[in-house]
């Protein structure tokens, strides 16, 4: 893994982002699970031997004193170590030292003296003081604060696996030892499991010279009041509020782990008779203890997504509350007393880990050893509290249970007073959370949002939840902006109070972009969402300009945003409701899209449309229906809900086909057409379920079906030509269909499919059939052959008195499909009846393959469908939305998708509209669709259509005008189209073509 060069800058943050360190950050773990794994075995080691000599009943407290002293008095010293010298040197320093120290406990043990040996642990308890505030100020130099929350989660994972294991080896050694190897030998079952930890202890100091240098952050010399110069310290860290509670409470975390060390000795040493196994037992309930700090470590890594997250710490209080009372009431040494202690110190790493990440974060560098020294001396004053509380309820004869109870309430009470004055946090974290459950976000270029200075965020709106799911994207705190209506109601108001939202008046804005410009200057992140509204059609609407005020004033980049998929989902407009459906995907994913950084001066309305749809461009190319190709999301679109009607015939007989059967004969006529050129295959069929068949299993077996329209017969010269250019040489139909055109130039490859649909594989279709019904959609496409194809569909048709050819790859036809969806042309439950056929862009992708992805019914009309049949059809049926020129006027029909030649206006009841679906484009560019309502109080108008226009540019198609006023149009996929002289986009994207 690279690693780069570490300096003044690897402190994260001011300006760009640094490679992190990560293999040095691993010697670095290494080297300190080794420290805290030879401390732990040496401790146990001697409080194993205390109880067997019977050295004094307070032993367990002599030991937690000695560790705390060092603390006490060298905090300073070791603070200005870790600042003077390079804390690379000083972890060097500290690892020698461990080794000899090491070896003199052996020797003394060896020896027979006790004290002795103790007083070298003390030794090592200055070792360890030293040691500390190096190991944890180079955290942050090697990895910067993106990565601190994880850095600092590995961190305590392996030191608590550390102090576990070590703890364990410790009394099970000197158990072992002592009862099976020597004899009942005290001396020689200490001396010989210390001597191999010496010998051991050469290989972490080894890998620690391996750790890329550290930069030196002091130059002060030594004097004699460092000694005392913690207090003055201690003042500094007490002087900022925010500083001081993130102290304390790291503090509070070692207070009552003090105390519950020293109970779980206690309380062994109660249950346990056996002298020598009393402290395998209490490293067996320690190590409990350090398996849940590591579970909890871990989980608080995972949740807190590379950023400090604070909201975990109230409900790790309450948690060590809960786990407290539980072991107050269970049976001491059982199995509830074990799952309590294993809850316990599970929670009290998601109350610990964000603190003291945050307190690494918030002090300066310069001062940072210092400084996490002056913490350190606030926790060996808790601990020493600890120590004195534990000791007093052992003297007043509270037993066991009655500490447990004691140590619920202490948490109880500062998890109460963490929650009031952190509630943002703690709210924010719940909400965030359930955003991260119900919604999977794939970032994209997050690291544009530098890790510290200004940025003002400019995304687009679709739902109600968009600042929340920008809050879970972005690794920074972000100040978003909202109308002031919003705060009007109380339970808004709190909710957004707690967020931080900005409220913006329709009659004072200036004073929000005041404050929002405050907000940049003071070197935040700032969000605004420049549409100014929801959008009720899927689409963007018109770019206001207030966020150029905005970040004129406030100064540092500007960040377009672009969120990718929202639309449809519970909290937005889809379907012209809101909040009154149910979620159709779970969890439901969603792409957040970082566009490159401009600087104030530059930024504008025109510049920021267009960076926006090329990141919409960008997001739809990348979502999962896209990327899975076309055959894979075909075969899993139809085994959803294979019990739905998927295609039906408008002449009033009832026929129809399910998704799931129309999947299981797709599927067994794709397999039995394996043989086919892999070329574009021509289908020749009136719109019905026998063309939709075949179009679909062709699909499904990788090739690229062109529906030819059977009107074309009369024009057999020109059409045989544009088969011959589009690469037509086989041509699926019936025999009466081919009888019935005499003239039509039918290839030499002619394949008549009416045996095989009417005598199809009953077995197989039979077993598709069932695997559609049971298993998942997404299974179905691996079924399939591997396809050797891109895939795609296209048709032959007349347009404009010619005849034309219009072809989309795979690729293409997905993104057309869901730009469409993006859109409120069609929705969720209703029916579509395609009276367009199947052969142009605006029948394949709007007629044919949008519902049918969609899961919404398809209805087709022959032509030579009587009236009567049609009437009956249709009232039968009832579509919502018709695709294709009709004359119809019926209860119930919403739109009606017209193309480039059709008019426009309001029919009986009901929205015509045009779209543009060129033959260049093989797709639709353009569409229209009725002005959505209204659907909150302070919505606001927004054209879903407009007179004379072509329809709005779907979200995906750029419009570029060059520099000699020439405008063309990108499409996703890569295809350009370039504008007739006199087209133009309307501010809202409406396209307007020259005669049209």
């Amino acid at each position: 893994m690279k690693s780069g060069p570490v300096g003044e800058q690897s402190d994260g943050a001011r300006g760009g982002r640094r490679e992190p360190a990560w293999r040095s950050l691993w010697y670095v773990v290494e080297n300190q699970a080794h420290n805290a794994f030879n401390d732990k075995v040496a401790q146990f080691i001697l409080l194993a031997v205390s109880e067997v000599v019977a050295a004094s009943r307070w032993y367990p407290q002599i030991v937690s004193v000695l560790l705390v002293l060092p603390q006490l008095f060298l905090a300073p010293v070791a603070g200005w170590l870790a600042d003077h010298e390079s804390k690379r040197r000083v972890l060097i320093w500290c690892s020698a030292v461990q080794v000899v120290v090491l070896g003199g406990v052996a020797a003394a043990f060896a020896a027979g003296w006790f004290w002795v040996a103790t007083a070298l642990f003390f030794v090592l308890a200055v070792q360890a003081a030293v040691y500390g505030p190096a190991k944890s100020g180079i955290v942050k130099e090697l990895v910067g604060e993106r990565h601190l929350t994880t850095a600092s989660g590995w961190m305590q994972v392996t030191m608590i696996a550390a102090f576990a294991c070590g703890q364990l080896l410790g009394g099970k050694a000197f158990e072992y030892g002592h009862d099976e190897v020597f004899g009942g030998d005290v001396w020689r079952a200490a001396a010989v499991p210390v001597f191999l930890l010496a010998v051991v202890a050469v290989v972490p100091l080894v890998l620690v010279f391996r750790v890329e240098r550290t930069p030196v952050h002091g130059e002060g010399r030594f004097h004699r009041g460092l000694w005392t110069e913690h207090f003055r310290h201690l003042d500094d860290l007490m002087a900022v509020r925010r500083v001081r509670l993130t102290a304390l409470g790291v503090s509070f975390f070692w207070l009552a782990a003090t105390m519950l060390t020293l109970m779980l000795i206690a309380l062994a040493a109660e249950i346990e008779p056996n002298k020598a196994s009393r402290a395998a037992l209490s490293s067996e309930f320690l190590g409990l203890v350090a398996l849940g700090v590591a579970a909890g470590s871990l989980l608080t890594g995972k949740l807190s997504a590379n950023r400090i997250e604070l909201g975990l710490v109230p409900i790790g209080g309450v948690g060590m509350a809960v786990a407290g009372l539980v072991g107050s009431v269970a049976e001491p040494g059982g199995v509830w007393f074990g799952v309590a202690v294993l809850v316990l110190g599970a929670c009290s790493a998601l109350f610990m880990v964000p603190l003291h990440a945050s307190l690494q974060d918030q002090v300066e560098p310069r001062v940072r050893g210092r400084m996490l020294s002056a913490a350190g001396l606030m926790d060996s004053l808790a601990m020493m509290v600890g120590i004195a509380l534990q000791f007093v309820l052992m003297r007043a004869g509270l037993g066991i249970r009655w500490q447990f109870a004691v140590l619920a309430v202490l948490c109880l009470g500062v998890s109460v007073y963490v929650l009031r004055i952190i509630p943002q946090s703690f709210v924010r974290f719940l909400v965030v959370g359930l955003i991260r459950v119900v919604y999977r976000i794939r970032l994209v270029h997050p690291e544009r949002v530098r890790e510290s200075g200004p940025a003002l965020l400019l995304s687009n709106h679709v739902s109600y939840i968009d600042g929340l799911v920008l809050s879970a994207a972005c690794d920074r705190p972000v100040r978003f902006a909202a109308f002031g209506q919003f705060f009007e109601n109380p339970v808004f108001a709190l909710v957004l109070r707690t967020f931080g939202v900005v409220p913006i008046s329709r009659t004072r804005a200036k004073d929000g972009i005041v404050k929002m410009a405050e907000i940049l200057r003071g070197g935040g992140v700032a969000c605004v969402f420049p549409e100014g509204q929801l959008t009720r059609t899927g689409m963007m609407n018109g770019i206001r300009g207030g966020f150029e005020l905005i970040a004129r004033r406030g100064g540092g980049p500007v960040v377009p945003v672009y969120m990718d998929d929202l639309w449809g989902s519970v909290f937005s407009s889809g379907g012209g409701r809101l909040l009154r459906r149910h979620p159709h995907h779970f969890p439901y994913h969603v792409s957040v899209m970082f566009g490159e950084p401009m600087r104030p001066e530059e930024a504008n309305a025109g510049r920021l449309r267009e960076a926006m749809q090329g990141l919409a461009a960008e997001a739809l190319a990348g979502r999962g229906e896209v990327l899975r190709g076309m055959v894979r999301s075909v075969a899993g679109a139809l085994g959803r809900q294979p019990w739905l009607t998927a295609v039906m015939v408008g002449d009033g007989s009832g026929r129809r086909l399910r998704r799931g059967e129309l999947l299981a004969r797709g599927m067994q006529l794709a397999r039995r057409w394996e043989g086919l050129p892999r070329e574009r295959i021509g289908v020749v069929l009136p719109p019905g379920l026998d063309a939709v068949t075949v179009v679909t299993a062709l699909v499904l077996g990788g090739r690229v079906p062109v529906v030819i329209d059977v009107g074309l017969a009369d024009e057999p010269g020109d059409l045989a030509a544009v088969m011959e250019e589009a690469g037509v040489r086989t041509v699926i139909t019936r025999v009466a269909v081919r009888a019935a055109l005499p003239g039509f130039p039918w290839p030499d490859h002619v394949l008549d499919v009416q045996g095989e649909l009417e005598e199809p594989d009953s077995l197989g279709q039979a077993m598709d059939l069932a695997a559609a019904w049971v298993a998942p959609g997404v299974v179905m496409g691996w079924m399939l052959p591997e396809p050797r194809g891109t895939g795609g569909c296209g048709g032959i048709y007349r347009e404009g008195g010619r005849v034309c050819c219009a072809v989309l790859s795979g690729e293409e036809l997905m993104m057309q499909t869901e730009m469409l969806r993006g859109t409120d042309v069609m929705r969720e439950g209703e029916r579509l009846l395609n009276v367009e056929g199947m052969a142009t862009p605006l029948g394949y992708v709007a007629g044919l393959w949008g519902p049918l992805l969609r899961g919404i019914p398809l209805m087709l009309m022959p032509r030579v469908v009587s009236g009567e049949a049609r009437e009956r059809a249709l009232g039968q049926h009832l579509p919502s939305v018709v695709v294709g020129s009709a004359e119809l006027a019926m209860a119930g029909l919403r739109h009606q998708v017209v193309g480039d030649g059709g008019e426009t206006g309001e029919g009986a009841g009901f929205q015509r509209s045009r779209c543009h679906a060129p033959a260049e484009a093989g797709g639709i560019v353009a569409v229209s669709m009725p002005d959505p309502a209204m659907l909150t109080s302070t919505a606001e108008p927004q054209a879903g259509w407009r007179a004379g226009s072509c329809g709005r540019l779907l979200t995906g198609v750029q419009c570029v005008v060059g520099e000699d006023g020439g405008m063309e149009l990108r499409l996703p996929g890569g295809r350009v189209l370039v504008m007739p002289e006199g087209a133009r986009v309307d501010e809202e994207r409406f396209l307007f073509l020259p005669g049209r």
